[in-house]
C-alpha cells in the first residue's frame, strides 16, 4: 500500500472537554492499520499549548520527537524532550505533553493495543 501525503486525514483537538490544542495527521487509518494498531499519526503542538494527561488502558502509546522541544509528564516524572527522544507510556499509565520554546512541537505518536 502507497498513501500520498496530500491523502492524510487531518484532525484538529479542541480544548473545550478534550486533550488540548494540537493537529494530528493519520497517514493511515481505521483497516488499513495492522490488527494490532490503534493508531499511527503525526501529532503538531504549538508553543504553550498542551495534550493533557490521559490513561492507556489496553494500549501503549509511543512518541517520536521529530522537532521542537517539549515538556513530557510520565511514570519517571517531567522532563525535557528533544529530536530524536523516544517515550513510551505503557498500559495502565497516565502522560502529558506540553510544547516549550517559540517553535511547534513535532512528533509521530504510535498506540498498539496490549490486550
Amino acid at each position: 500500500m502507497l498513501k500520498r501525503n496530500a491523502d492524510f486525514v487531518v484532525e484538529t483537538e479542541k480544548s473545550e472537554g478534550g486533550l488540548g490544542n494540537f493537529t494530528m495527521r493519520y497517514p493511515i487509518t481505521g483497516s488499513e492499520l495492522p490488527p494490532h494498531m490503534r493508531l499511527m499519526c503525526e501529532v503538531v503542538i504549538q508553543p504553550g499549548e498542551v495534550c493533557r494527561s490521559h490513561l492507556h488502558e489496553g494500549d501503549t502509546e509511543i512518541y517520536y520527537m521529530l522537532s521542537g522541544r517539549a515538556e513530557y509528564e510520565g511514570a519517571e516524572g517531567k522532563n525535557v524532550l528533544e529530536p530524536g527522544d523516544v517515550t513510551v507510556c505503557y498500559d495502565g499509565e497516565r502522560h502529558a505533553i506540553r510544547c516549550l520554546g517559540p517553535e511547534p512541537l513535532k512528533f509521530l505518536a504510535f498506540i498498539p493495543f496490549t490486550k
